[in-house]
């Protein structure tokens, strides 16, 4: 009766090593990582963090626009909005476009409920607020960098040599523009740039995080700078081909790793990765993975759908604070 009451014990000790190797928990080893915070039927097309506060962030999705702290709480009716940006200054506003009309731009005024709508004399595939001050935006439109004050009078201030695939404005001001094998700089607003990175590699995803460190993703490794001149290369341990999202935090990024039904989620710091998928679940039929960092809180929407239909049948959340994972 003893041996067995000690092979059970054996067991059921062997098992929870397991668990925390292949999931890394921290604190109480049956701790969930990420939590499941919510789902909502439909398709989500852009997760925006809050400049203004760390714990929120805006959600785009087949028919409303919803704002996440602690839970999902629908602020906006509108149908097929994309891409989402919050301003640097109060009260605080996002800024969005619709799908369907790919030239008109929203700004929504969180705080007083004031929806206003502009029309633009192109079709922007990125946008932003200044940090500098509430009357400047920055857009981009295929690989021509446009500034605007107001929303009245809109100025070409730069050309890149080819399109642009992200657009990062940073809370300093500084501007980083990713193309497909170029990563460019801007200390001044925009006024000049200087190339920063070059590969004859097609750059897979680039980010910037808190502290300004620069990250370009290739299929096997990583490139990381300070300086914009001293490039250091770290080996990826899993194919980059099939990262899904990407998102910064203040020292490092996490991204979404996911193939043949696998999910994973890595967080990348101290020059090395770390997996921490615990918690996580999914369907079989994911469709799309977004991930957003605001801070050292992270929220990742995971889509679904049987493939059918344009879009997807459902979007599952989950969130942690990156406190809980080791520095």
């Amino acid at each position: 009766m003893i041996n067995k009451i000690l092979l059970i014990l054996f067991i059921t000790f062997i098992s929870c090593v397991r668990e925390i190797t292949n999931f890394l928990p921290l604190g109480n080893e049956f701790e969930e990582i990420w939590k499941n915070v919510g789902e909502i039927s439909g398709d989500v097309f852009y997760v925006a963090n809050s400049k203004l506060n760390e714990e929120v962030f805006y959600i785009s999705s087949t028919s409303k626009i919803y704002k996440f702290k602690n839970d999902l709480f629908p602020i906006l009716d509108i149908s097929y909005c994309g891409q989402i940006s919050s301003s640097f200054h109060y009260p605080e506003k996002i800024m969005f476009n619709e799908i369907s009309r790919d030239s008109f731009i929203f700004i929504f005024n969180v705080d007083e409920n004031k929806l206003k709508e502009i029309k633009l004399p192109f079709s922007p595939s990125f946008f932003s607020f200044s940090p500098f001050d509430s009357l400047t935006f920055y857009f981009i439109e295929n690989k021509i960098l446009i500034k605007s004050y107001n929303l009245i009078e809109f100025d070409t201030i730069y050309f890149f040599p080819s399109r642009c695939k992200n657009f990062i404005l940073t809370k300093s001001g500084k501007i980083f523009v990713v193309t497909d094998h170029e990563i460019f700089y801007s200390d001044n607003q925009g006024i000049s740039f200087y190339p920063i990175f070059s590969s004859q590699m097609s750059i897979i995803f680039a980010t910037v995080d808190e502290e300004e460190n620069v990250y370009v993703i290739f299929r096997d490794k990583v490139f990381k700078s300070k300086d914009f001149i001293l490039w250091e290369e770290v080996p990826l341990s899993f194919d980059g081909r099939y990262v899904r999202s990407i998102t910064c935090i203040k020292r490092g990024f996490i991204c979404a790793y996911f193939i043949d039904e696998e999910l994973k989620t890595y967080k990348f710091t101290q020059d090395k990765f770390i997996e921490f998928s615990y918690g996580l679940f999914y369907r079989t039929d994911t469709r799309e993975i977004i991930l957003s960092g605001n801070g050292s809180n992270i929220l990742m929407a995971i889509s679904y759908g049987d493939g059918e239909w344009d879009y997807a049948e459902g979007t599952l959340f989950f969130y942690f604070k990156d406190t809980e994972l080791p520095p």
